[in-house]
């Protein structure tokens, strides 16, 4: 990635990159690895654009956003698109939050008219009710601890699903690298199958993914652990 970005990014050019739990691929940098991005996009003179989409569902709420800070601290212009459609369970109501950071504040007032214009011609007002409650939880200290352990849980549940798939696998003798099922983070893992094994898995054991391979950890129960562990392993051996 650093080798194509130094090849071909040139000084004003937006990077967009996920905060966490990157979708498709669950590949996430570590903080090493984030301090490496943030000093290119410091000299190569970039704006970084970051998708924090799954904050909470990778290792932790702070954690998650460590490598986003960092970026922040280090250039002068960055937009951040949060999204609490994941972790607040809220997926229909679409409610997120565009944070902005500019160089001076005449800066940040010709960036923000710019948006409310693009805003305008796109949705002109949404509906606030999903903000007012993702507001109201936040703004309280109690409903914010529920809210947090909640995502904990949630988190943990992810993970474990990733392991037990992982478990089933290597108990049919599959000997294939399986490591990108508990490397990967977030809702999301990229498993690498071809279209052909996606539609074989579709059409012979009614397991449904992205035609890319994409699949969607959270949807993972124990309740079809082992009928997916069985259609992976015929792909898989």
């Amino acid at each position: 990635m650093m080798s194509h970005l130094d090849q071909n990014a040139v000084p004003g050019d937006a990077i967009l990159l996920h905060a966490c739990c990157h979708n498709p691929t669950g590949v996430d940098p570590n903080f090493d690895q984030w301090e490496v991005i943030a000093e290119f996009i410091s000299e190569r003179g970039l704006l970084p654009f970051v998708d924090c989409a799954y904050q909470g569902l990778g290792d932790g709420m702070e954690q998650d956003v460590a490598g986003l800070r960092h970026i922040a601290d280090r250039v002068p212009e960055m937009l951040i698109a949060s999204s609490f459609s994941k972790n607040f369970g809220i997926y229909r109501e679409r409610v997120g939050a565009l944070t902005i950071i500019a160089k001076t504040t005449e800066q940040l007032q010709s960036t923000k008219g710019a948006a409310e214009t693009v805003i305008r011609s796109n949705y002109s007002m949404p509906p606030s009710h999903g903000a007012r409650a993702v507001a109201t939880v936040l703004a309280s200290p109690e409903l914010s601890s529920i809210w947090t352990n909640e995502l904990d849980e949630m988190r943990w549940r992810i993970s474990d699903m990733r392991n037990a798939l992982k478990q089933k696998l290597q108990e049919r003798q599959i000997t294939s690298d399986l490591s990108f099922l508990t490397d990967q983070k977030g809702m999301f893992s990229y498993t690498g199958f071809s279209r052909e094994a996606v539609e074989t898995l579709r059409q012979d054991y009614g397991i449904y993914m992205a035609d890319d391979g994409r699949i969607n950890v959270a949807g993972l129960s124990a309740n079809n652990l082992d009928a997916v562990a069985v259609g992976f392993a015929r792909i898989l051996s």
